[in-house]
């Protein structure tokens, strides 16, 4: 049971990890884009 909530933390952790920077990236480029205009 702890290894399957490890895993599940550690799957939760690389998600966010990888859902962060796309989204401020995404905020940047909007910025740019709104900026530009």
């Amino acid at each position: 049971v702890c290894s399957n909530v490890n895993k599940a933390c550690q799957a939760i952790k690389t998600q966010s990890a990888s859902l962060i920077p796309a989204s401020a990236h995404g905020s940047i480029r909007y910025a740019i884009g709104r900026a530009s205009n």
